[in-house]
């Protein structure tokens, strides 16, 4: 049976690189730059020395980057499809069980550790198990030194730093005893033999204690269980519903007492649910406001916005020009600019306004 091992992590972290690493040959694109290299979802077989079995590594192109940019993917056909096509490749039949025996997450070390990284590795965590199988290299770490210590020194610094994020620090934490700081990804270091040893002996004690369970997600098991399936489609509506908070903490709401933020409700405060009525918090069905979640702006023309989740309604309104004008609740991941919202003007009383611009935040 092949080991399957795919490669994540937000573009531009070295995740082609590090493939061509492990099999000792240029078989993935990579180049150093800002952009993005890897345009094309592509798999490559061989093996590693160390290991039984012959290895399939599977790099995905926008695997991360499709959470933190998802205005861009929705219109972008050849992106959502190439996206589609990874998961296809981690998912196909190899004689062995559905899904993938390695995950690789690939972090630039120095990097500032962003947002949309700590939110594709929740979204991940959140399908179960992934730390059963994930290992996480911190990639181009020539100034860190090559000695073990001076490594995870490094490690300990990172999570003690006053402005940590506490994601980083979380995975810093489930990470201890599967992480890896590698100097340079390239065939030529004179450390290639030494982190090519470390990374196969990590991968045997991963999968020996697996026992030969892999990883999945509701997503691959869905191209698994239904191979006509519409790939693309179904990627598309993953997309959007990354992130399950209502509103971000900061978003702002007018109380009895004057403006505040969300995070600072309390059940029994009296907040406006209209442009005259006051109404008391009676429970919260979501309260976690330290969550990293992906949010929508909306930004209308009279210079209003609302930040909110894909999967909330927003109120939108139909021929807002004419006397028959409807107000139709949509998602607000449904709405597009130029449709309408229902919004206060400055007495505080109902209008609408369109929608300019939609970007993720």
């Amino acid at each position: 049976m092949t080991t399957k091992i795919l490669l994540m992590g937000k573009t531009g972290q070295g995740k082609s690189t590090l493939g061509n690493f492990l099999l000792d040959r240029k078989e993935f694109k990579a180049m150093p730059g800002l952009a993005a290299v890897t345009g094309v979802a592509a798999k490559a077989d061989g093996e590693l020395r160390g290991l039984s079995s012959s290895v399939r590594i599977i790099d995905t192109p926008g695997l991360a980057d499709a959470f933190n940019a998802k205005e861009d993917l929705m219109g972008d056909d050849e992106g959502i499809g190439e996206l589609a096509k990874g998961i296809q490749l981690a998912t196909e039949d190899d004689g062995g069980k559905p899904g993938v025996d390695i995950l690789l997450y690939v972090i630039r070390a120095g990097d500032r550790f962003s947002r949309d990284q700590a939110l594709i590795l929740k979204y991940f965590e959140d399908q179960g198990h992934f730390w059963d199988h994930a290992i996480v290299v911190f990639s181009k770490a020539r100034e860190i030194g090559d000695d073990e210590k001076a490594q995870r020194s490094y490690l300990e610094k990172q999570k003690l730093a006053l402005r940590c994020p506490e994601a980083l620090k979380k995975l810093l934490d489930r990470s201890s005893g599967k992480n890896i700081l590698i100097e340079a990804c390239d065939t030529s270091s004179p450390y290639r033999d030494q982190k090519l040893e470390e990374i196969v002996q990590l991968m045997k004690t991963i999968m020996k204690r697996n026992d030969g369970r892999r990883y999945t997600t509701e997503l691959m098991m869905k191209v698994i269980e239904n191979p006509n399936l519409d790939t693309k489609e179904a990627v598309k509506e993953e997309v959007k519903k990354a992130g399950g908070s209502c509103f971000p903490g900061d978003a702002t709401v007018f109380s009895k007492d004057g403006t505040k933020l969300m995070k600072d409700l309390k059940i029994g405060d009296k907040v406006l649910c209209n442009n005259t009525d006051f109404s008391e918090v009676i429970a919260f069905l979501h309260y976690q406001p330290t969550e990293i979640a992906v949010y929508l702006t909306l930004d209308t023309e009279q210079g209003s916005s609302i930040t909110i989740s894909a999967n909330h309604l927003v109120f939108t309104a139909i021929s807002p020009e004419s006397s028959s004008m409807k107000v139709q609740p949509l998602l607000a991941g449904e709405i597009k600019e130029g449709d309408s919202l229902i919004v206060c003007d400055e007495q505080n009383q109902p209008a609408t306004s369109q929608v300019t611009k939609i970007h993720t935040v």
